[in-house]
């Protein structure tokens, strides 16, 4: 059956379908110059993210490609496990001369023993002040870049994933800057969501939905696999700022696996 698109503010969902798409407004990369004091420039990373829930399996997928706004690059992994029941991926602003370390703040609300809804909601009251101090600190010293790079776009993204009374469950919490410049965000959104939705994806999307479109038959494609094809096609289309190896977690009520380790290692180093 041809997916259908039903809207929401800044999420495009295929309905009756295994996909959530976000808007466009992902595709780039969040990068601001910073020159007052001479601190170093605010990690930044375009960052292709996939997240699918089975019905007794979580399965994360990442590149690994981490640009500064000096262009300078490493390989790192992008998903993050604190703990079995709570593990997260990033999209957008990771570090900021201000100390706003958002990573930090989603791995101290993972171990709170809560459904992965409530700890999105918690992170978003704890990241939202610091974040606002960041945005802020790049209008007032560097406006161009503010302008260029912020108004107007999502600015921080996260989905968290894990299992809550024996149940394989995600969320995601996005924040944007409007075009007035106010920091404004989306409710969080649960995977499956009420339509039975599973898959959420995050970072650049236009290649994405090329695939889709040009693969009908994608729904029979093995999950690991169909991540792996996803996060390959974005590389290819956006190799300055998305980049391999692949990385690809299993969750499952017994534990976690690394089906594709790429920059990432076992869970338990």
């Amino acid at each position: 059956m041809k997916p259908s698109f039903s809207v929401t503010t800044n999420i495009q969902i295929f309905s009756h379908d295994i996909l959530r798409i976000s808007t466009e407004q992902r595709k780039r990369c969040i990068i601001a110059t910073y020159v007052a004091w001479g601190i170093l420039a605010p990690v930044c990373n375009a960052t292709s993210v996939i997240v699918i829930i089975e019905q007794d399996k979580i399965l994360i997928g990442a590149d690994s490609l981490w640009k500064n706004s000096q262009l300078q690059s490493k390989l790192q992994c992008k998903i993050d496990i604190p703990r079995q029941a709570c593990s997260f991926a990033i999209v957008g602003m990771r570090t900021n001369p201000t100390g706003f370390d958002p990573a930090a703040i989603a791995a101290h609300e993972c171990g709170r023993n809560s459904p992965l809804t409530e700890i999105a909601t918690s992170f978003a009251e704890s990241v939202r002040k610091p974040l606002a101090q960041a945005l802020e600190y790049s209008r007032i010293n560097d406006p161009v870049a503010y302008e260029r790079d912020y108004r107007g776009k999502v600015v921080l993204e996260i989905v968290f994933a894990g299992f809550y009374q024996g149940k394989p469950t995600g969320a995601v919490k996005t924040f944007l800057v409007d075009r007035a410049g106010n920091l404004t965000e989306n409710q969080v959104a649960t995977i499956p969501d009420g339509a039975g939705n599973s898959m959420a994806i995050l970072g650049p999307q236009k290649a994405v939905k090329q695939f889709f479109s040009q693969n009908p038959g994608w729904k029979a494609i093995p999950h690991p696999r169909l991540i792996h094809l996803l996060i390959n096609r974005v590389i290819a289309t956006n190799p300055d700022t998305v980049g391999r190896p692949i990385s690809i977690l299993a969750i499952t009520r017994s534990g976690q696996i690394w089906v594709e380790e790429g920059k990432c290692g076992p869970p338990d180093q």
